[in-house]
Protein backbone atom coordinates (compact mmCIF):
# COMPACT_ATOMS: atom_id res chain seq x y z
CA UNK A 1 0.00 0.00 0.00
CA UNK A 2 1.69 3.61 -0.75
CA UNK A 3 2.46 6.34 1.59
CA UNK A 4 -0.64 8.53 0.01
CA UNK A 5 -3.55 5.53 0.43
CA UNK A 6 -1.86 5.25 3.90
CA UNK A 7 -2.57 8.64 4.57
CA UNK A 8 -5.80 9.12 2.82
CA UNK A 9 -7.32 5.52 5.39
CA UNK A 10 -5.56 7.12 8.07
CA UNK A 11 -8.09 10.25 7.78
CA UNK A 12 -11.08 8.54 7.39
CA UNK A 13 -10.25 5.91 10.31
CA UNK A 14 -10.06 9.43 12.01
CA UNK A 15 -13.28 10.50 10.85
CA UNK A 16 -14.83 7.11 11.30
CA UNK A 17 -14.29 6.63 15.18
CA UNK A 18 -15.32 10.51 15.19
CA UNK A 19 -18.80 9.84 14.21
CA UNK A 20 -19.58 6.61 15.96
CA UNK A 21 -18.52 8.51 18.90
CA UNK A 22 -21.41 11.26 17.75
CA UNK A 23 -23.31 8.49 17.29
CA UNK A 24 -23.35 9.04 13.26
CA UNK A 25 -23.81 5.36 12.36
CA UNK A 26 -25.21 5.74 8.97
CA UNK A 27 -22.40 8.04 8.57
CA UNK A 28 -19.69 6.03 10.22
CA UNK A 29 -20.73 3.11 7.77
CA UNK A 30 -20.60 4.87 4.50
CA UNK A 31 -17.05 6.17 5.89
CA UNK A 32 -16.36 2.34 7.02
CA UNK A 33 -17.19 0.64 3.52
CA UNK A 34 -14.78 3.16 1.61
CA UNK A 35 -11.66 2.00 4.11
CA UNK A 36 -12.49 -1.24 3.35
CA UNK A 37 -12.84 -0.59 -0.28
CA UNK A 38 -9.31 1.39 -0.80
CA UNK A 39 -8.19 -1.97 1.14
CA UNK A 40 -9.53 -3.75 -1.78
CA UNK A 41 -8.21 -1.54 -4.47
CA UNK A 42 -4.74 -1.93 -3.15
CA UNK A 43 -4.81 -5.41 -3.18
CA UNK A 44 -4.83 -5.72 0.68
CA UNK A 45 -7.07 -8.63 0.87
CA UNK A 46 -5.43 -10.31 3.98
CA UNK A 47 -3.39 -7.86 6.38
CA UNK A 48 -4.05 -7.39 9.92
CA UNK A 49 -5.19 -3.47 9.57
CA UNK A 50 -7.95 -5.00 7.38
CA UNK A 51 -9.05 -7.49 10.57
CA UNK A 52 -9.59 -4.58 12.71
CA UNK A 53 -11.29 -2.03 10.19
CA UNK A 54 -13.87 -5.02 9.01
CA UNK A 55 -14.70 -5.53 12.64
CA UNK A 56 -14.81 -2.06 13.53
CA UNK A 57 -17.57 -2.06 10.70
CA UNK A 58 -19.29 -4.96 11.26
CA UNK A 59 -19.56 -3.74 14.81
CA UNK A 60 -21.31 -0.50 13.28
CA UNK A 61 -23.88 -2.45 11.64
CA UNK A 62 -24.83 -4.70 14.16
CA UNK A 63 -25.29 -1.71 16.51
CA UNK A 64 -27.77 -0.28 13.67
CA UNK A 65 -29.35 -4.22 13.91
CA UNK A 66 -28.60 -4.39 10.09
CA UNK A 67 -27.80 -8.13 11.22
CA UNK A 68 -27.54 -9.36 7.78
CA UNK A 69 -24.65 -6.95 6.76
CA UNK A 70 -23.16 -7.28 9.82
CA UNK A 71 -22.75 -11.04 9.28
CA UNK A 72 -21.47 -10.79 6.19
CA UNK A 73 -18.78 -8.30 7.48
CA UNK A 74 -18.02 -10.50 10.60
CA UNK A 75 -17.62 -13.59 8.37
CA UNK A 76 -15.15 -12.04 6.38
CA UNK A 77 -13.39 -11.05 9.28
CA UNK A 78 -13.59 -14.27 10.33
CA UNK A 79 -11.85 -16.03 7.67
CA UNK A 80 -8.68 -12.93 7.45
CA UNK A 81 -8.59 -13.10 11.12
CA UNK A 82 -8.16 -16.88 11.37
CA UNK A 83 -4.58 -16.66 9.85
CA UNK A 84 -3.27 -14.27 12.47
CA UNK A 85 -5.60 -15.34 15.45
CA UNK A 86 -6.44 -19.00 15.17
CA UNK A 87 -6.23 -20.52 18.40
CA UNK A 88 -6.45 -17.12 20.52
CA UNK A 89 -8.90 -14.87 22.39
CA UNK A 90 -9.06 -12.41 19.36
CA UNK A 91 -9.93 -15.02 17.00
CA UNK A 92 -12.52 -15.76 20.25
CA UNK A 93 -13.68 -12.31 20.20
CA UNK A 94 -14.45 -12.23 16.54
CA UNK A 95 -16.64 -15.68 16.88
CA UNK A 96 -18.68 -14.75 19.47
CA UNK A 97 -19.40 -11.00 17.56
CA UNK A 98 -20.58 -13.52 14.73
CA UNK A 99 -22.41 -15.63 16.98
CA UNK A 100 -24.27 -12.81 18.68
CA UNK A 101 -25.29 -11.58 15.34
CA UNK A 102 -26.38 -14.33 14.08
CA UNK A 103 -28.92 -15.07 17.50
CA UNK A 104 -30.21 -11.48 16.48
CA UNK A 105 -31.56 -13.22 13.01
CA UNK A 106 -32.90 -16.41 15.08
CA UNK A 107 -29.75 -18.87 13.88
CA UNK A 108 -29.83 -20.15 17.41
CA UNK A 109 -27.75 -23.11 16.56
CA UNK A 110 -25.44 -21.63 14.21
CA UNK A 111 -24.75 -19.28 17.13
CA UNK A 112 -24.05 -21.93 20.06
CA UNK A 113 -21.88 -23.47 17.79
CA UNK A 114 -19.80 -20.58 17.64
CA UNK A 115 -19.81 -19.48 20.83
CA UNK A 116 -18.79 -22.92 21.63
CA UNK A 117 -15.99 -22.72 19.57
CA UNK A 118 -14.81 -19.36 21.03
CA UNK A 119 -15.10 -21.17 24.25
CA UNK A 120 -13.41 -23.82 23.49
CA UNK A 121 -10.33 -21.75 22.61
CA UNK A 122 -10.28 -19.50 25.78
CA UNK A 123 -9.89 -23.01 27.11
CA UNK A 124 -7.13 -23.80 26.01
CA UNK A 125 -5.23 -19.95 26.00
CA UNK A 126 -6.36 -18.47 28.99
CA UNK A 127 -6.45 -18.80 32.71
CA UNK A 128 -9.82 -20.29 34.23
CA UNK A 129 -10.46 -16.93 36.62
CA UNK A 130 -9.43 -14.61 33.18
CA UNK A 131 -11.94 -11.72 32.93
CA UNK A 132 -12.65 -12.84 29.57
CA UNK A 133 -14.13 -16.10 30.59
CA UNK A 134 -16.71 -13.37 31.89
CA UNK A 135 -18.35 -13.37 28.51
CA UNK A 136 -17.88 -16.73 27.32
CA UNK A 137 -20.20 -18.05 30.05
CA UNK A 138 -22.74 -15.41 29.86
CA UNK A 139 -23.13 -16.48 25.91
CA UNK A 140 -23.15 -19.64 26.22
CA UNK A 141 -26.25 -19.28 29.08
CA UNK A 142 -27.96 -17.35 26.73
CA UNK A 143 -27.30 -19.35 24.12
CA UNK A 144 -28.38 -22.46 25.81
CA UNK A 145 -31.54 -20.45 26.28
CA UNK A 146 -32.13 -19.50 22.79
CA UNK A 147 -32.43 -23.09 22.15
CA UNK A 148 -34.45 -24.04 25.28
CA UNK A 149 -32.03 -25.76 26.66
CA UNK A 150 -32.35 -24.38 30.31
CA UNK A 151 -30.25 -26.68 32.49
CA UNK A 152 -27.17 -26.07 30.57
CA UNK A 153 -28.18 -21.80 30.44
CA UNK A 154 -28.40 -22.14 34.13
CA UNK A 155 -25.07 -24.26 34.03
CA UNK A 156 -23.09 -21.23 32.13
CA UNK A 157 -25.15 -18.52 34.07
CA UNK A 158 -24.28 -19.32 37.75
CA UNK A 159 -20.52 -19.65 36.27
CA UNK A 160 -20.87 -16.23 34.94
CA UNK A 161 -22.38 -14.80 38.47
CA UNK A 162 -19.68 -16.92 40.59
CA UNK A 163 -17.07 -15.49 38.20
CA UNK A 164 -18.25 -11.98 38.70
CA UNK A 165 -18.03 -12.04 42.23
CA UNK A 166 -14.43 -13.37 42.14
CA UNK A 167 -13.84 -10.36 40.06
CA UNK A 168 -15.45 -8.17 41.41
CA UNK A 169 -17.58 -6.73 38.84
CA UNK A 170 -20.49 -5.23 40.18
CA UNK A 171 -23.22 -3.21 38.90
CA UNK A 172 -25.89 -3.38 35.79
CA UNK A 173 -23.39 -6.17 34.65
CA UNK A 174 -24.03 -8.28 37.27
CA UNK A 175 -27.36 -7.28 37.66
CA UNK A 176 -28.01 -8.54 34.32
CA UNK A 177 -26.67 -12.30 35.09
CA UNK A 178 -29.04 -11.99 37.93
CA UNK A 179 -31.94 -11.39 35.42
CA UNK A 180 -30.66 -14.16 33.05
CA UNK A 181 -30.54 -16.46 35.84
CA UNK A 182 -34.08 -15.50 36.87
CA UNK A 183 -35.62 -15.70 33.37
CA UNK A 184 -34.03 -19.23 33.54
CA UNK A 185 -35.89 -20.09 36.94
CA UNK A 186 -38.89 -19.24 34.91
CA UNK A 187 -38.59 -21.01 32.65
CA UNK A 188 -37.83 -24.08 34.42
CA UNK A 189 -41.06 -22.84 36.63
CA UNK A 190 -38.99 -22.99 40.22
CA UNK A 191 -40.98 -19.70 39.99
CA UNK A 192 -39.36 -19.02 43.58
CA UNK A 193 -35.66 -18.95 42.73
CA UNK A 194 -36.63 -16.64 39.72
CA UNK A 195 -38.41 -14.24 41.89
CA UNK A 196 -35.29 -14.84 44.20
CA UNK A 197 -32.83 -13.28 41.20
CA UNK A 198 -35.51 -10.65 40.21
CA UNK A 199 -35.27 -9.02 42.65
CA UNK A 200 -31.58 -8.98 43.84
CA UNK A 201 -31.16 -7.86 40.42
CA UNK A 202 -33.52 -4.63 40.65
CA UNK A 203 -32.56 -3.43 43.33
CA UNK A 204 -28.53 -3.08 42.20
CA UNK A 205 -30.45 -1.19 39.52
CA UNK A 206 -32.35 0.59 41.39
CA UNK A 207 -28.86 1.49 43.22
CA UNK A 208 -26.81 2.15 40.02
CA UNK A 209 -29.44 3.45 37.94
CA UNK A 210 -31.99 4.92 39.94
CA UNK A 211 -35.60 4.02 39.18
CA UNK A 212 -36.54 6.35 36.69
CA UNK A 213 -33.75 4.54 34.10
CA UNK A 214 -35.91 2.46 31.77
CA UNK A 215 -33.98 -0.72 32.65
CA UNK A 216 -35.37 -0.68 36.73
CA UNK A 217 -39.28 -0.33 34.63
CA UNK A 218 -38.43 -3.43 32.13
CA UNK A 219 -37.27 -5.31 35.39
CA UNK A 220 -39.67 -4.39 37.70
CA UNK A 221 -42.02 -5.09 34.97
CA UNK A 222 -40.84 -8.92 34.47
CA UNK A 223 -40.54 -9.17 38.81
CA UNK A 224 -44.18 -8.51 38.49
CA UNK A 225 -45.79 -10.48 35.87
CA UNK A 226 -44.06 -13.87 37.92
CA UNK A 227 -45.20 -12.87 41.37
CA UNK A 228 -48.76 -12.32 38.86
CA UNK A 229 -48.01 -15.87 37.65
CA UNK A 230 -47.76 -17.30 41.14
CA UNK A 231 -50.49 -15.65 42.60
CA UNK A 232 -48.51 -13.83 44.59
CA UNK A 233 -51.15 -10.74 44.48
CA UNK A 234 -50.37 -8.84 47.25
CA UNK A 235 -46.45 -8.06 45.64
CA UNK A 236 -48.14 -7.87 42.06
CA UNK A 237 -50.13 -5.47 42.77
CA UNK A 238 -47.70 -3.82 44.33
CA UNK A 239 -45.15 -4.11 41.70
CA UNK A 240 -47.57 -3.15 38.97
CA UNK A 241 -48.94 -0.03 40.33
CA UNK A 242 -45.33 1.13 40.53
CA UNK A 243 -44.54 0.07 37.54
CA UNK A 244 -47.93 1.73 36.00
CA UNK A 245 -46.55 5.39 37.74
CA UNK A 246 -43.08 4.65 36.43
CA UNK A 247 -43.63 3.94 32.76
CA UNK A 248 -46.72 6.79 32.29
CA UNK A 249 -43.43 9.36 33.10
CA UNK A 250 -40.76 7.21 31.05
CA UNK A 251 -42.75 6.50 27.97
CA UNK A 252 -45.94 8.50 28.46
CA UNK A 253 -49.84 7.66 28.80
CA UNK A 254 -50.37 6.45 25.29
CA UNK A 255 -48.05 3.65 24.76
CA UNK A 256 -48.96 0.18 24.66
CA UNK A 257 -46.48 -1.39 27.49
CA UNK A 258 -48.20 1.43 29.69
CA UNK A 259 -51.34 0.04 29.03
CA UNK A 260 -50.73 -4.07 29.23
CA UNK A 261 -49.53 -3.04 32.78
CA UNK A 262 -52.69 -1.80 33.27
CA UNK A 263 -54.71 -4.48 32.01
CA UNK A 264 -52.14 -7.03 33.86
CA UNK A 265 -53.52 -5.55 36.96
CA UNK A 266 -57.30 -5.40 36.27
CA UNK A 267 -57.08 -9.20 35.72
CA UNK A 268 -55.27 -9.65 39.39
CA UNK A 269 -58.97 -7.93 40.33
CA UNK A 270 -61.11 -9.32 38.83
CA UNK A 271 -59.21 -12.97 40.37
CA UNK A 272 -59.94 -10.74 43.66
CA UNK A 273 -63.08 -10.32 43.06
CA UNK A 274 -63.22 -6.49 42.27
CA UNK A 275 -64.97 -6.67 39.14
CA UNK A 276 -65.56 -2.44 39.77
CA UNK A 277 -61.44 -1.55 39.83
CA UNK A 278 -60.88 -4.54 37.08
CA UNK A 279 -63.51 -2.60 34.82
CA UNK A 280 -62.29 0.56 35.22
CA UNK A 281 -58.80 -0.32 34.62
CA UNK A 282 -59.53 -2.46 31.29
CA UNK A 283 -61.71 0.31 30.04
CA UNK A 284 -58.19 2.85 30.80
CA UNK A 285 -56.33 0.44 28.81
CA UNK A 286 -58.67 0.03 26.16
CA UNK A 287 -58.19 3.63 25.20
CA UNK A 288 -55.24 4.10 25.52
CA UNK A 289 -54.41 0.89 22.42
CA UNK A 290 -57.55 2.61 20.76
CA UNK A 291 -55.25 6.00 20.53
CA UNK A 292 -52.15 4.07 20.12
CA UNK A 293 -53.16 1.15 17.64
CA UNK A 294 -56.61 1.35 16.49
CA UNK A 295 -59.88 -0.56 16.65
CA UNK A 296 -58.29 -2.77 13.60
CA UNK A 297 -55.25 -4.67 15.89
CA UNK A 298 -55.80 -7.74 17.46
CA UNK A 299 -54.42 -6.29 20.85
CA UNK A 300 -57.42 -3.82 20.80
CA UNK A 301 -59.98 -7.22 20.32
CA UNK A 302 -57.80 -8.71 23.20
CA UNK A 303 -58.48 -5.60 25.33
CA UNK A 304 -62.36 -5.21 24.57
CA UNK A 305 -62.73 -8.92 25.31
CA UNK A 306 -61.09 -8.18 28.61
CA UNK A 307 -64.05 -5.56 29.10
CA UNK A 308 -66.90 -8.20 27.68
CA UNK A 309 -65.17 -11.07 30.86
CA UNK A 310 -65.77 -8.50 33.34
CA UNK A 311 -68.79 -7.58 32.37
CA UNK A 312 -69.60 -11.38 32.24
CA UNK A 313 -68.25 -12.09 35.67
CA UNK A 314 -70.96 -8.82 36.98
CA UNK A 315 -73.33 -10.90 35.28
CA UNK A 316 -74.44 -8.24 33.13
CA UNK A 317 -74.80 -10.50 30.14
CA UNK A 318 -76.45 -7.84 27.95
CA UNK A 319 -73.20 -5.45 28.35
CA UNK A 320 -71.23 -8.44 27.51
CA UNK A 321 -72.81 -9.30 24.55
CA UNK A 322 -72.50 -6.48 21.74
CA UNK A 323 -68.60 -5.94 22.96
CA UNK A 324 -68.12 -9.98 22.17
CA UNK A 325 -69.96 -9.69 19.20
CA UNK A 326 -66.92 -6.77 17.80
CA UNK A 327 -64.48 -8.75 19.22
CA UNK A 328 -65.39 -11.71 17.09
CA UNK A 329 -66.11 -9.10 13.79
CA UNK A 330 -62.38 -7.75 14.02
CA UNK A 331 -60.90 -10.90 14.78
CA UNK A 332 -62.25 -12.25 11.51
CA UNK A 333 -61.87 -9.26 9.93
CA UNK A 334 -57.88 -9.56 10.64
CA UNK A 335 -57.36 -12.83 11.05
CA UNK A 336 -59.74 -14.47 8.39
CA UNK A 337 -63.15 -15.64 8.96
CA UNK A 338 -61.64 -19.27 9.52
CA UNK A 339 -59.77 -18.94 12.61
CA UNK A 340 -59.34 -20.35 16.18
CA UNK A 341 -59.82 -17.60 17.93
CA UNK A 342 -62.88 -16.39 16.69
CA UNK A 343 -64.81 -19.17 17.20
CA UNK A 344 -63.61 -19.72 20.72
CA UNK A 345 -65.26 -16.38 21.31
CA UNK A 346 -68.27 -17.64 20.02
CA UNK A 347 -68.51 -20.16 22.24
CA UNK A 348 -68.16 -17.55 25.27
CA UNK A 349 -70.35 -15.96 23.22
CA UNK A 350 -73.02 -19.02 23.05
CA UNK A 351 -72.87 -19.33 26.79
CA UNK A 352 -73.89 -16.00 27.47
CA UNK A 353 -76.80 -16.17 24.75
CA UNK A 354 -77.86 -19.43 26.93
CA UNK A 355 -77.72 -17.09 30.33
CA UNK A 356 -80.50 -14.66 28.73
CA UNK A 357 -82.48 -17.15 27.31
CA UNK A 358 -81.50 -16.58 23.19
CA UNK A 359 -81.64 -20.41 23.05
CA UNK A 360 -81.42 -20.65 19.27
CA UNK A 361 -78.80 -18.40 18.92
CA UNK A 362 -76.94 -20.60 21.19
CA UNK A 363 -76.96 -23.42 19.06
CA UNK A 364 -76.31 -21.98 16.10
CA UNK A 365 -73.00 -20.60 17.60
CA UNK A 366 -71.93 -23.62 19.08
CA UNK A 367 -72.86 -26.36 16.31
CA UNK A 368 -70.68 -23.55 13.76
CA UNK A 369 -68.01 -24.21 16.20
CA UNK A 370 -68.17 -28.02 16.57
CA UNK A 371 -68.09 -28.21 12.83
CA UNK A 372 -65.16 -26.02 12.37
CA UNK A 373 -63.24 -28.30 15.44
CA UNK A 374 -64.26 -31.25 13.56
CA UNK A 375 -63.23 -29.96 10.02
CA UNK A 376 -59.66 -28.57 11.33
CA UNK A 377 -59.33 -31.67 13.58
CA UNK A 378 -59.26 -29.91 16.59
CA UNK A 379 -59.70 -32.57 19.79
CA UNK A 380 -59.57 -30.42 22.74
CA UNK A 381 -61.86 -32.93 25.10
CA UNK A 382 -62.61 -29.63 27.45
CA UNK A 383 -63.93 -27.09 24.70
CA UNK A 384 -66.10 -29.95 22.94
CA UNK A 385 -67.50 -31.00 26.01
CA UNK A 386 -68.61 -27.33 26.75
CA UNK A 387 -69.87 -27.01 23.41
CA UNK A 388 -72.27 -30.24 23.49
CA UNK A 389 -72.62 -29.64 27.98
CA UNK A 390 -74.74 -26.21 26.30
CA UNK A 391 -76.41 -27.62 23.23
CA UNK A 392 -78.00 -30.00 25.70
CA UNK A 393 -78.93 -27.65 28.28
CA UNK A 394 -80.32 -25.10 25.39
CA UNK A 395 -82.13 -27.83 23.49
CA UNK A 396 -83.46 -28.71 27.09
CA UNK A 397 -84.51 -24.96 28.33
CA UNK A 398 -86.40 -25.65 24.75
CA UNK A 399 -88.65 -28.06 25.84
CA UNK A 400 -86.68 -30.58 23.02
CA UNK A 401 -85.79 -33.98 24.70
CA UNK A 402 -84.85 -35.43 21.87
CA UNK A 403 -81.83 -33.15 20.94
CA UNK A 404 -80.95 -32.57 24.73
CA UNK A 405 -80.62 -36.06 25.02
CA UNK A 406 -78.43 -36.45 21.81
CA UNK A 407 -76.10 -34.00 22.53
CA UNK A 408 -75.48 -35.30 26.08
CA UNK A 409 -74.72 -38.56 24.50
CA UNK A 410 -72.21 -36.62 22.50
CA UNK A 411 -70.56 -35.17 25.83
CA UNK A 412 -70.66 -39.15 27.07
CA UNK A 413 -68.40 -39.92 23.66
CA UNK A 414 -66.05 -37.13 24.06
CA UNK A 415 -65.46 -37.81 27.67
CA UNK A 416 -64.73 -41.67 27.13
CA UNK A 417 -61.57 -40.01 25.31
CA UNK A 418 -59.77 -38.97 28.61
CA UNK A 419 -60.91 -41.97 31.05
CA UNK A 420 -60.46 -45.84 31.50
CA UNK A 421 -62.24 -48.13 33.94
CA UNK A 422 -59.02 -48.81 35.99
CA UNK A 423 -58.62 -44.69 36.15
CA UNK A 424 -58.86 -42.90 39.02
CA UNK A 425 -60.38 -40.18 37.08
CA UNK A 426 -63.22 -42.66 35.79
CA UNK A 427 -65.28 -41.82 38.76
CA UNK A 428 -65.07 -37.78 38.54
CA UNK A 429 -66.05 -38.13 34.69
CA UNK A 430 -68.81 -40.20 35.81
CA UNK A 431 -70.10 -38.02 38.92
CA UNK A 432 -69.61 -35.10 36.51
CA UNK A 433 -72.05 -36.56 33.75
CA UNK A 434 -74.65 -37.13 36.53
CA UNK A 435 -74.65 -33.69 37.45
CA UNK A 436 -74.71 -32.75 34.02
CA UNK A 437 -78.10 -34.99 33.56
CA UNK A 438 -79.58 -33.20 36.55
CA UNK A 439 -79.02 -29.78 35.04
CA UNK A 440 -80.77 -31.55 31.93
CA UNK A 441 -83.70 -32.07 33.54
CA UNK A 442 -84.04 -29.27 35.59
CA UNK A 443 -83.61 -27.50 32.42
CA UNK A 444 -86.95 -29.26 31.13
CA UNK A 445 -88.79 -28.71 34.35
CA UNK A 446 -88.07 -25.02 34.11
CA UNK A 447 -89.47 -25.23 30.12
CA UNK A 448 -92.77 -27.12 31.28
CA UNK A 449 -93.09 -25.00 33.99
CA UNK A 450 -92.88 -21.74 31.47
CA UNK A 451 -95.04 -23.17 29.42
CA UNK A 452 -98.00 -23.94 31.85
Amino acid sequence: MGFHNEIVIWGLKKNFIELYKKGNLEQAVATGEKIISLHEKNDDNESLELVYDLNNLANVYDELKDYDSAIEVYTKTMKIAKKYFSGNDVFATVLNSLAVSYSHVGDYEIALQLHEEAHEIRKSTLQKNHRDFVESYYNLGNAYLDVENFEKSRYYHNKAIKLKKHLNIGGVEYADSLNCLGFVYENLTDFDKAIKYYEEALKIIKVTLGEEHIEYVADLFNLSKVCDLVQQHDKAILYYEACIGLMKSRLGDQHPYYADAINRLSTIYSLLGDSEKSLSLRVTALEIIKKSMGKDHIYYASSLKNIALTYRSMQEYEKAIPIYEEVIEIKNKILGVDNVESYMDSINLAEIYFEVSRFQESIMLLNEAIDFMKKNKIEEVETLTKCYTYKAKAYASMGDLLEAMNSFREVINVRQQEIKEDDDHYMTVIGELLELYKEILVCLKQNLYTEN
